[in-house]
């Protein structure tokens, strides 16, 4: 059946399509890109209604000890500012988050960023760590540019980090917060952290790294407490559960431990009061694992 002549429904309809194409010239193409996926493998951003969970072994723990020293002392520098940071793998999936702030972790929270959330894009849409997995390249989504309605007050800048080697995609890492004048400021800010973690990939490649990253990977799944480990170039790895040190400690722990070549016991106070330290001496200047 024929649908009625209605010149006021097809003069509405002309209009809405005019100006959506000329408000469409004035967005970057990439996010209309990011929008147009998100449209393909949800429909509309009403049908986005949590975020979805993975379980803490189906995340790659080896890819966060690598990261978690460094990140941590991004973190510690980013205290005040009401933003959150965060790691998440090449699929998407948050394998930690670091703030100090109480606003921030709310804000993050709110949001359902936590641990194990999976921020894919074609899982909750256009957002600053799905989008940089589905592309491998940086943006900053800022309130409405986001696919899901509940990120409307959201700013997230993410990078990727890839293997400076062979190029494959690591991870993401994102700076989260409320939308915020400030938010142009962090875009070098990403980029520089994720240069940071390239070059602690590379350092691990060489050889007398790669003997401490194997000892120290061997000695987290052996021992129950915190890990740390200190190698050559400066590198310093630790572990998920090393992550309640303060960088005071860790720089005191360095202090009396990099430079060990036998083996020992010490103890030594840290802000948590009195621990025993089991520091394993490495051959080869390969460094200690405490």
């Amino acid at each position: 059946m024929p649908i009625p002549f209605d010149p006021n429904r097809v003069q509405k309809v002309k209009d809405d399509f005019l100006a959506a194409d000329a408000l469409t010239k004035t967005l970057n193409p990439e996010l209309l890109k990011s929008w147009q996926r998100s449209k393909d493998a949800i429909g509309v951003p009403a049908n986005i209604r949590d975020v979805p969970r993975v379980a803490d072994d189906l995340l790659d723990a080896h890819l966060l000890d690598m990261f978690q020293a460094p990140l941590a002392r991004v973190s510690d520098d980013l205290d005040g500012t009401g933003m959150g940071l965060l790691l998440a793998d090449s699929q998407g999936r948050i394998l930690q988050r670091w703030s100090h702030d109480h606003n921030a972790l709310d804000h993050l929270d709110r949001l359902g960023t936590v641990r194990g959330a999976v921020l894919a894009e074609d899982v909750v849409g256009t957002n600053g760590v799905g989008t940089v997995a589905a592309t491998g390249r940086s943006v900053q989504i800022s309130g409405a540019e986001h696919f899901a309605d509940f990120y409307s007050q959201a700013v997230c800048t993410g990078s990727p980090v890839r293997h400076p080697i062979t190029g494959k995609l690591l991870a993401v890492v994102t700076v989260s917060s409320d939308l915020s004048e400030r938010s142009g400021l962090l875009r070098p800010l990403v980029t520089s952290v994720t240069m940071q973690l390239e070059q602690q990939v590379l350092d691990v490649e060489q050889p007398a790294a790669r003997m401490m990253f194997s000892s120290f990977l061997e000695t987290v799944r052996a021992h129950t407490g915190p890990v740390l480990a200190f190698g050559p170039q400066g590198l310093v790895m630790q572990s998920q559960k090393a992550g309640r040190l303060t960088v005071a400690d860790l720089n005191l722990i360095q202090q009396h431990c990099a430079g060990e070549r036998r083996s020992g016991r010490l103890a030594l106070e840290l802000s948590t009061g009195t621990v025993e330290l089991q520091v394993n001496a490495l051959g080869d200047d390969a460094g200690v694992v405490v």
